[in-house]
């Protein structure tokens, strides 16, 4: 890739910084990234899972600053995200979002609020491809506006 291809690459990636990008593509050209974040976020922890059933979890977080945004994708089963809080509380579900992604296609969300906090969840399923593909997306702390845009830009780490 030349450095100006890398340069147009990195920039459409916002939260990865050229290494990390990097490590992202070579693990997986299909991962999950998002192509919008909210000003400040910044790649927290990027996991590679490379077993019987290969995914990855991206979260991304503003430094000194309580809320967070995770996507996950896998090739084989990964269960549905629930809408739950850090400490593993369930969350009452207020309303369910419809969103528009060019990657995802029509998608729902849920979203709700738990001592105050605001949390999100989304799961989506690739059945047309001929090989199943998930993609999961959290959000805490973050409102239900930001997570829908989060969620609509999500695209293939090699696009």
């Amino acid at each position: 890739m030349t450095a100006a291809l890398f340069a147009l690459a990195l920039a459409s990636s916002p939260g990865l910084n050229a290494a990390q990008l990097q490590q992202v593509q070579a693990f997986s050209p299909e991962a999950v990234i998002p192509g919008w974040l909210p000003s400040g976020f910044k790649a927290h922890e990027l996991s590679f899972y490379d077993d019987e059933e290969p995914g990855t979890t991206f979260e991304f977080r503003q430094p000194g600053v309580d809320k967070s945004l995770i996507v996950q994708t896998a090739s084989g089963g990964i269960g549905d995200v629930m809408l739950m809080s850090e400490t593993g509380d369930d969350v009452p579900v207020e309303r369910r979002v419809k969103a528009q992604s060019k990657l995802l296609g029509k998608i729902e969300f849920e979203t709700g609020r738990f001592d105050s906090r605001r949390y999100s969840a989304m799961n989506w399923v690739d059945r047309k491809s001929g090989q199943l593909r998930f993609v999961s997306a959290m959000g805490a702390g973050v409102e239900a506006a930001t997570f829908k845009r989060f969620v609509e830009s999500l695209k293939r780490a090699g696009s």
